[in-house]
């Protein structure tokens, strides 16, 4: 049986506080699935792989990989019920360069892993990358965002912007979109120009900041709920933008 290094241990052990996490530039991602993803899409940003003992990696393509014993990997993971396998990766370097046309999602505040990890998901299935996301949002690449986004950190460009006001500065023929309940347009109106546009999303409790030089746009909604959940209202804008340019 081996044991992971001294170096990678420690790492690890890190990773575990938020603390650590925030000052790492280092991620982990666990669960066979989010692993696959990354061993296939991006093996370079693979540092090292922990499987435990029980684990089958038939599934997975072939991989250097450190085998321990269930104690051990139950001492580095971060969830309750593991896969039995993890991968030490490093966190990428991305800058924001030349726009495509169309959509792009911009999640502003956005703080809670599970959602942001699914709109994540949602961009990714609508073909909508990059994805931009604002300081106070939740770190793109925690385990449970990872988890939630079910591999699609590893096919897309995320990348983190000071402010969709500045964004404004420097795109300004881009016009900027805000899911707000109280709008006046709704999504399936011909005004919901998509072709050259930024989405923005807010925190899930206090919705989107108030920026001057956005427009906003409502889901109809029916029925007697609130709201909708801030992914799930994600959801329904991308793939009204993937039906207006694949219908």
């Amino acid at each position: 049986m081996q044991t992971v290094s001294k170096a990678d241990s420690k790492i690890l052990k890190l990773l575990q506080s938020r603390q650590g996490r925030k000052k790492s530039p280092y991620f982990i991602c666990e669960g066979l699935r989010c692993c696959k993803e990354a061993l296939v899409r991006q093996p370079g940003w693979v540092k090292t792989v922990v499987m435990s003992s029980s684990f089958d990696p038939t599934e997975l393509p072939d991989f250097d990989a450190v085998t321990v014993d269930e104690k051990e990997f139950a001492d580095l993971t971060q969830t309750e019920n593991s896969q039995g396998i993890l991968l030490l990766m490093t966190k990428p370097e991305t800058t924001l360069e030349k726009l495509p046309a169309g959509l792009i999602p911009i999640l502003d505040q956005v703080n809670d892993p599970g959602n942001f990890g699914t709109i994540l998901r949602s961009a990714w299935a609508a073909g909508l990358k990059p994805v931009l996301y604002s300081k106070g949002s939740c770190d793109p690449y925690g385990a449970k965002t990872i988890r939630s986004g079910m591999g699609a950190q590893f096919d897309m460009t995320i990348v983190q912007i000071d402010s969709v006001d500045e964004l404004h500065e420097n795109y300004a023929e881009r016009t900027i979109w805000m899911a707000d309940m109280d709008a006046s347009v709704s999504c399936y109106d011909d005004e919901f120009d998509t072709s050259n546009s930024f989405i923005v999303m807010g925190n899930e409790a206090h919705g989107v900041e108030n920026y001057a030089h956005a427009k906003t746009v409502f889901i109809p909604m029916p029925g007697d709920a609130e709201s909708l959940n801030v992914a799930m209202a994600a959801t329904v804008l991308f793939f009204e933008y993937v039906r207006r340019n694949n219908g």
